[in-house]
């Protein structure tokens, strides 16, 4: 399982390093069904709820290890989605490449992998992905006493994922064409 804070930020972190920017292509994964599927268990009170945590792991890992082994990260979850990016600075010049393998990989697995099956019934799943590309912000924040952290990513690549994941349908993966100008 992955770190819910990326190991980007926990290695800036212990350099005492606080901001930077680098370019990145990036992606958001919005899962659909899920709703539905979240909904129905929800009716079914604490086993629903126990139903819908062993499946959180079954639907989301393997996505995420798809990022991870093409040399991104995840930078956010919300709900039934996720942003990533893939840093130029790992590989120079390939993160485009790695992203849209990643993107490539991941609507694979789910056309492999199109139901999800319960005790309370199935439910079927597809993925709307978005990619964009452009330079990206990040910022460590301490608090005052610095017994605590948080922080952010900014940039034009994960505002274009999000764009594009918006015109697209379940099944495709549609680039931020003003991301890559």
């Amino acid at each position: 399982m992955r770190r819910l804070v990326p190991t980007f930020i926990l290695e800036k972190y212990k350099s005492n390093v606080m901001k930077g920017v680098f370019p990145a292509a990036a992606i958001f994964v919005d899962i659909s069904g899920f709703s539905k599927l979240t909904d129905t268990l929800a009716r079914h009170g604490q086993h629903g709820a126990e139903v819908l945590a062993d499946l959180m792991r079954v639907i989301f890992e393997p996505l995420v290890n798809t990022v991870y082994e093409h040399g991104g990260f995840v930078v956010g979850y919300a709900g039934d989605a996720f942003n990533a990016l893939f840093p130029s600075d790992q590989f120079t010049g390939q993160e485009v490449k790695r992203c849209l393998a990643a993107l490539t990989a991941i609507q694979e697995h789910i056309r492999n992998h199109p139901q999800i099956q319960t005790v309370y019934g199935n439910f079927p799943l597809s993925v709307k992905a978005g990619m964009g590309f452009g330079e990206t912000k990040w910022q460590i924040f301490k608090s005052i006493d610095g017994t605590r952290a948080t922080y952010w990513f900014r940039s034009k690549s994960l505002n274009g994922a999000v764009l594009a994941e918006k015109n697209s349908r379940p099944g495709d993966i549609t680039l931020d064409t003003t991301s890559f100008s």
